[in-house]
């Protein structure tokens, strides 16, 4: 198939409810090129997932992530708050869609010109998120959400955007390989930093320790 066939496959697959990005439609023959890439085996069962290693990679980032619960639903904002906002835990009907929810905002953070950067239009940035988001499950192993709600609601103007050029969805994909490898490569460097320099070893030494408790004392008094 040329790209702009393989472009309207895409679609009409979500059309029929079908997420070709997601497991099991990311290792079939029609779509694992495009979307297997980080495939590197089936998903754990959603009891047995654990995401230990997603929580170092999104903490990598350094994005400031608060639940409370005025917030009716997850958001990124924009500097100057540069922030992600998330409804409590509990108000997420499963661990799979919360932790979906946060790798989406956290994409959405990445969008600034001094991290991944991102220049296209929303509505293409939502497909950036939904991919990436399957991406980075799949890196992990880790259950895909089956919430296709934000899909449906983006559904028709990322088929206009296919029907116009092919290209819009080959420059989704690609931003959202770009941006699930700067935050596994930002992982993967704070990892090795942490090796190179454990915590543990950071410590001040004793006698600087002593002498500034003497200057502290000493200026208490004075």
């Amino acid at each position: 198939m040329n790209d702009r066939e393989i472009a309207e496959f895409v679609v009409e697959a979500l059309q029929e409810g079908i997420v070709p990005w997601r497991y099991p439609f990311n290792v079939t023959p029609e779509f694992k090129p495009l979307f297997g890439r980080f495939f590197i085996g089936e998903p754990k069962a959603e009891a047995d997932a654990d995401y230990t290693e997603l929580d170092a990679i999104l903490a990598a980032t350094g994005a400031k992530i608060t639940c409370h619960w005025a917030v009716p639903k997850p958001r990124c904002e924009r500097p100057p708050q540069d922030r992600i906002l998330m409804p409590p835990r509990s108000w997420f009907v499963s661990d799979k869609t919360y932790h979906a929810s946060r790798i989406h905002e956290v994409l959405h953070f990445l969008e600034q010109p001094w991290r991944v950067g991102w220049i296209g239009t929303d509505h293409q940035a939502e497909m950036v998120a939904e991919v990436g988001t399957a991406f980075l499950e799949s890196h992990n192993r880790l259950p895909n959400d089956q919430d296709n709600l934000n899909i449906i609601k983006w559904l028709p103007a990322w088929a206009n955007g296919i029907d116009a050029s092919p290209a819009y969805l080959f420059n989704a994909v690609a931003q959202a390989e770009r941006a699930v490898n700067y935050l596994l490569d930002l992982h993967r460097r704070k990892e090795a930093a942490q090796a190179e320099f454990p915590p543990e070893n950071m410590s001040w030494p004793k006698t600087a320790t002593r002498k500034m408790t003497t200057r502290k004392a000493a200026a208490r008094s004075a």
